[in-house]
């Protein structure tokens, strides 16, 4: 029994260990590439645009959710990131870095599976491609295509479910740093 007792605080060390090594491997990366200056006083921040020929045809509700999630967190979460820069929406000054993302690519796929005793599952995929690009000056400083996919399993046949859409505002996120954006290789 003391055994045990024993055993039960060093298997919590071990497993506390176990997550501190792994929980960073699996938290999003940067690309490689060259961290440069933005040399500019302001970012300003064009918002995510759609056009109706990227929209899937089958759940264009979701695509249209992508759009504003997306611009809602980046509005929210991308000033802390600039610093020391400030960060405006959409009027811009004469030294200001324009920012502006694209949603190219939104496709939602759907896979119905036989769960058992459980009865379906649906599986629903959602394919996104974001074409972020920074242009100062009229000089274009980064071209940059984000692809992401999302995958939700539910019992639920219709579009009753809720993607995140987290790993392409986090990548996007990831390519700007205290006054610097990052130029992937």
């Amino acid at each position: 029994m003391s055994t045990s007792a024993n055993s039960t605080p060093l298997t919590q060390r071990l497993i506390s260990l176990m997550l501190a090594l792994l929980l960073p491997a699996c938290a999003y990366q940067p690309p490689a590439g060259q961290w440069n200056n933005l040399n500019a006083q302001s970012l300003v921040f064009n918002g995510v645009k759609i056009t109706p020929q990227t929209l899937d045809s089958g759940y264009p509700d979701i695509c249209r959710e992508a759009q504003s999630e997306i611009e809602n967190q980046l509005i929210r979460q991308l000033p802390e990131r600039l610093l020391p820069l400030t960060f405006s929406t959409p009027v811009a000054s004469p030294d200001s870095v324009l920012l502006s993302i694209q949603i190219k690519q939104c496709r939602v796929d759907a896979q119905q599976w036989d769960g058992g005793t459980n009865g379906l599952v649906f599986t629903y995929y959602l394919t996104l491609k974001l074409h972020i690009s920074l242009q100062h000056k009229n000089q274009k400083i980064l071209s940059y295509d984000v692809n992401t996919q999302e995958q939700i399993d539910t019992d639920t046949s219709g579009p009753a479910f809720e993607f995140t859409f987290e790993e392409a505002i986090q990548r996007t996120l990831l390519l700007f740093k205290g006054g610097q954006v990052l130029i992937p290789d």
